[in-house]
Formats: C-alpha cells, structure tokens, sequence
C-alpha cells in the first residue's frame, strides 16, 4: 500500500446566500442589526460595547477578564443562583466576554423565550452587582490558569 502523493481533488464550490440582514437604530443611539434564519427556532443576542481590556490601568491588567467572568454571577435582581435557575428554566445560554476593543453580552434561548433572554442579558449588562465572593473565586481561577500557561 502507498501513501497518496497529492491530495485528493475538491468538488466546485457551491453557492452561499447569506440571509438578509436588516439594520435599525433605536431612539437610543443603540444600532440593531438582526439576521433571520427560518430553519432553527432559536435566538442569539449579542450586545457588544465599545469598551475592551485596552483600556485597563497598566496596574490592573487582567480586570477585564475577571469583570467579564464576574459579571454573569449576580444581578441587583438576581443572585448568581437565582439568574442560573432562570437560564436552565429558559434553557438558555449566557455569556460576558471582554475583549481587547469591545464587551460582549450574549444569551441563545428558543425564540418562544426572546423577551425573558432578553430581559437577562440586559440586567447583566446594566446592573452587574460583582459579589465579593464571586470575585474571589474567579480571580483564583484565573491566577491558577495564569500560572497554568507560563509552566508550559
């Protein structure tokens, strides 16, 4: 038996159509951008803020991330436990990211459960309590992983 010398030839690329993307602002200043694709009965919220880890302090380099993983933990009006049953009543998915130019706050749930996903994702970006606790916890996760990646 030999080991091919080439590898094998592709198909033609076949045509992509993007779905149509509709773009608004609100009364706010806040600009929507949306997507529909009729195939899933899912919604993915993403609300992304000019504001990333570029902007941290030289002495507090590594605050964006620990805000981010912070952030999700408790709300003014929910703790952390209460906004996870919420999400797992949902089944939904939250995520806060901290980017180098940008934050993201993004929840996937059933369409049927757009106004409850949405109401999470904007108590967590609006009104994050960042419970000592949590913060403790994250910020050793953290520095474990820190430590983690220099031994490697």
């Amino acid at each position: 038996m030999t080991f091919p010398t080439s590898p094998p030839r592709g198909s033609e690329p076949r045509p992509w159509n993007f779905p149509a993307t509709v773009r608004t602002r609100l009364e706010g200043g806040l600009s929507v951008i949306a997507v529909r694709m009729a195939s899933l009965p899912i919604v993915h919220v993403r609300w992304s803020f000019r504001s990333g880890r570029i902007h941290e302090p030289c002495l507090l380099t590594g605050v964006g991330r620990l805000v981010g993983a912070v952030a999700r933990h408790g709300t003014r009006r929910w703790d952390s436990k209460g906004l996870a049953l919420r999400l797992d009543h949902l089944g939904a998915h939250l995520s806060v990211s901290v980017a180098p130019d940008n934050t993201v706050v993004s929840v996937q749930a059933l369409s049927q459960h757009l106004e409850q996903a949405l109401e999470i994702a904007e108590e967590v970006a609006h009104r994050p309590t960042f419970p000592e606790p949590d913060i403790e916890r994250e910020r050793a996760k953290l520095l474990d992983l820190l430590l983690h990646r220099q031994s490697e």
